[in-house]
Parts: C-alpha cells; sequence; structure tokens
C-alpha cells in the first residue's frame, strides 16, 4: 500500500503534462485557423482596454463595444442594425398593425435625419400644422440626429393624452418651429384616397403595406367598379413599402393563379425563396397604370415588377427608389435583436429590385446616400 501511496505523485504529474501539453496543442491549432478568430478578437479586446485606460476623457468599456458593433454594422448597409431589446416589441407591432397612440405622422430617417413623410387626416400633427418634409431636429430638446427610426418610434409613442414636443426644420423657414403634440389613437388608413375620373377611370391611392391593405385595397375597389370603373389608377407614390406578405396579397388581386410574384437570393438555403399566386384574380381584366417616383421603395416595387413583367400594368413615373434588401431579426443572447439584411428581392423576369452602390463607404455619416428605410407610423 505504501508503495502505490508513493507513485501516485508521478501519476498525477504526468496526467497534468499530458493535459497541459493537449491544451496548449489546441490554442496553437486555434491560433493557426485561416481565419484567426480569436487573434481578431484578442486585438478588438486590447483596443477597447487601452482606450478605456488611457483615452483622455473616461469612456466605459461597455459603450466602447456598442460602438465598436454599431460602426461593424453601419458599413455593411443602411438596414442592417441592432435593435435594442426595449425596442423590439414596439418595432415589430409598427411594422404590423395599423392602429396605435401616436402623434399621427409617418417617418423615415434620411441622411441620418428623421424626416416626416406624411401626416394623417384628424391626427393632432395634422390638426397643429406638421408637414411631409418636415425634418425632426428634436423631440423634447432631445437631439434626434443619428437616430434610427425605431429610435424615434420609442420617442413619439406613448400613453394616450400625453404630450410631446417636435422641433422641426422645415424648406423656407429661416428658424426651427416647434410644436406641441398629443398623443392619440391612430388607425393608419392605407387607402388614402380613391374617386373617379373621366372617361370611366378609377383613381386609388395606396399609401403602405400593413396587414389590412389587400382587404382595404378590394373593397375600395369594388366600390370603383360598382360606379363604372372600366381601368385603374393605381398611385404607389411615396409609397416605401411595409409587409413583404401585404404586397403579395395585393398582386393576386390582378394576377392569374401559379404566376410568380417575386423571389428572395441570399447565402443560406432558407433565404432563397419563391412566391406565387394563389388564388383566381378578382381583378384579372382590369387595364391599369401604376404612378410611381424616386420614393416608391420595398413592397411597392414588388407590386410593381410584378405587374409590369407580367404585362398586367403600365408603370408611369420616374425611376423606383431600388430598395430590394431583405432584412430578417435574430436574438442575441445579450436580449437584443440583429436585424441584418440575408437576401435581395428579383422580380419574375429576375431583374434584381435592389440599385447598385447601396453600401455605406463613407467615414463621415453625413456623405452617406439617402435610404428610406422602413415606413414608421408614430
Amino acid at each position: 500500500m505504501k508503495l502505490n501511496n508513493g507513485k501516485k505523485p508521478y501519476l498525477y504529474a504526468t496526467v497534468t503534462v499530458v493535459i497541459v501539453t493537449m491544451v496548449g496543442w489546441l490554442f496553437g491549432r486555434l491560433l493557426a485557423t485561416s481565419d484567426n478568430t480569436y487573434m481578431r478578437v484578442l486585438l478588438l479586446q486590447d483596443v477597447v482596454n487601452q482606450v478605456s485606460l488611457r483615452y483622455v476623457d473616461y469612456i466605459p468599456p461597455e459603450d466602447l463595444y456598442q460602438r465598436a458593433v454599431e460602426g461593424l454594422l453601419r458599413g455593411l448597409d443602411p438596414y442592417t442594425e441592432l435593435i435594442p431589446a426595449k425596442e423590439f416589441k414596439r418595432f415589430k407591432e409598427l411594422q404590423i398593425k395599423s392602429e396605435y397612440v401616436g402623434v399621427g405622422i409617418s417617418i423615415n430617417r434620411i441622411n441620418r435625419e428623421i424626416v416626416v413623410m406624411s401626416t394623417f387626416p384628424g391626427s393632432s400633427a395634422y390638426r397643429e400644422g406638421i408637414k411631409p418634409g418636415d425634418r425632426i431636429i428634436r423631440v423634447n430638446d432631445e437631439s434626434t440626429r443619428g437616430w434610427t427610426t425605431e429610435e424615434a418610434s420609442l420617442h413619439l409613442l406613448g400613453a394616450e393624452g400625453s404630450q410631446v414636443e417636435l422641433t422641426v426644420s422645415r424648406v423656407g423657414e429661416p428658424e426651427p418651429l416647434k410644436f406641441t403634440l398629443t398623443r392619440m389613437p391612430v388607425v393608419v388608413p392605407t387607402v388614402t384616397r380613391h374617386f373617379m375620373l373621366e372617361d370611366n377611370v378609377g383613381y386609388l391611392r395606396l399609401s403602405n403595406f400593413t396587414e389590412r391593405s389587400a382587404e382595404e385595397l378590394r373593397k375600395h375597389l369594388q366600390n370603383l367598379l360598382n360606379q363604372g370603373m372600366k381601368s385603374l389608377i393605381l398611385d404607389l407614390r411615396d409609397n416605401v413599402g411595409g409587409l413583404t406578405e401585404s404586397a403579395i396579397e395585393i398582386c393576386d388581386l390582378f394576377l392569374k393563379d401559379k404566376l410568380l410574384i417575386v423571389s428572395t437570393r441570399g447565402r443560406q438555403r432558407e433565404d432563397n425563396k419563391s412566391f406565387f399566386s394563389k388564388r383566381k384574380p378578382l381583378f384579372k381584366d382590369l387595364p391599369m397604370a401604376l404612378l410611381i417616383n424616386r420614393f416608391t421603395a420595398s413592397s411597392s416595387e414588388i407590386v410593381a415588377g410584378a405587374l409590369q413583367d407580367h404585362d398586367r400594368a403600365v408603370l408611369v413615373g420616374t425611376n423606383s427608389f431600388g430598395k430590394g434588401l431583405v432584412q430578417s431579426t435574430f436574438p442575441l443572447s445579450s436580449g437584443d435583436v440583429l436585424k441584418i439584411t440575408t437576401a435581395r428581392y428579383y422580380t419574375p423576369s429576375g431583374r434584381n429590385i435592389q440599385r447598385e452602390n447601396y453600401r455605406r463607404r463613407s467615414r463621415n455619416p453625413d456623405e452617406d446616400e439617402k435610404e428610406p428605410e422602413a415606413d414608421n407610423k408614430l
């Protein structure tokens, strides 16, 4: 027994040497990998440590890591971003629902500024005189410079009856204008105008794509048909998009069964999809013209591209914007959500909807090209 006890230290030492050797070998293999991920992570950590320790002004390490993430994503495209956990639920509601409590405006971020795209009749913004094109520069004395539309949403939405002060810059006005708005329930109409013109021509303006857009459009089209409509002008000008599903449902109203509406192509297999019309069209023989302009984007371009490629409508106006990137959301361990571009949209004939040179290469964010984001309603 004493002899065996004497051998145990040697056995432990031998095992320890083997383990250390194996760990060293594995560590060396890690450093030898082609992408050298570990060394890159180590570089980031060293930079953050040095800046946190030596920079003239103290910046908490967590802020530095946040800035590093934002800088990484900013260099990809205008739509990829990190959405804080507290904002994501509201972000999803704005994308899907057409009812909310707010001041009654739709916004986009253009050149890192929050710009009013439209005001809804009867809302506080409409009554107080907010106008399309107004640039919101402050919300309750807090600068909006660099805000995403989701950040703006978080500040502009709120409890019914509460107030918010907007400071806006308006073309032709020498000084910024201030408005005190009251948050109230708002129902966003997706069909904002519909009436008959001469020669039995119907006119209908579609402002966005929500969960109710297809049904609203169908109802108003039927109303125009009852008034004797023989042809249709569908106005998609300044419609910057919304739900892709809504665009597909609207194409279903005009296209024959089993026709390709839009396809997506990405690096992953699950991002390669094709969407087809699924039912008999209600208005298959109705002659159509679509009005578009430079702010016709995203879901609007899906509808315009499908109807044009299948010779179902004539497009009239200027070139559309060219927003053909598909975003997907992925929850992170921090609770935040990464919204990242995963694919591109293609029309039935194979045309890439996305315009060229969309990546933000400028080191100065003020030099970024103008890009409309998902149209948020507030």
